[in-house]
């Protein structure tokens, strides 16, 4: 079942995030493993839990291979912040959800996928909520040309 949706969803999510940020992937192979009694997810290395449903289980892996992109191409987790926040959390995930929001709306066309992933953060203990939050009162595309500037503005 997910290796469908990655065939149906995968190339166009990986091409979109390299598009919309100008950053490329530094190796060609990313290993995710699926497990079952793991509390989260998360990217290094990509680990996502089983019993998703299928819209989830691909936002979740899109949502980590942002983080791996994040990974080969900035040096620390603050060159990923385009908006400052208190929570060094919440400011790194501003612009991943930033890409995902590009990713969900202008690629895939899909704005329950949008929906479902703002449902599925909502209660979030880690301020994934509050990165939605400001993602939705602003303009999507500036955050990410932000980030792009000031990765570029950093000799990268």
């Amino acid at each position: 079942m997910y290796r469908k949706e990655w065939d149906r969803y995968g190339t166009k999510a990986l091409t979109a995030m390299q598009k919309i940020t100008g950053l490329s992937f530094k190796r060609n192979q990313i290993d995710v493993h699926v497990v079952s009694g793991n509390p989260r997810s998360f990217s290094s290395p990509i680990v996502v839990k089983s019993r998703y449903s299928k819209m989830d289980f691909m936002n979740v892996l899109i949502h980590e291979l942002i983080h791996c992109l994040y990974t080969d191409n900035c040096e620390k987790a603050n060159d990923a912040v385009s908006v400052p926040h208190k929570n060094s959390l919440v400011a790194e995930h501003i612009v991943l959800d930033a890409i995902l929001k590009y990713i969900y709306l202008d690629v895939f066309k899909e704005p329950k996928r949008l929906k479902a992933d703002i449902d599925f953060c909502a209660d979030s203990k880690f301020g994934y909520d509050l990165a939605w939050d400001i993602v939705m009162q602003g303009d999507y595309k500036k955050i990410v040309s932000d980030f792009k500037k000031r990765l570029r503005l950093d000799g990268r």
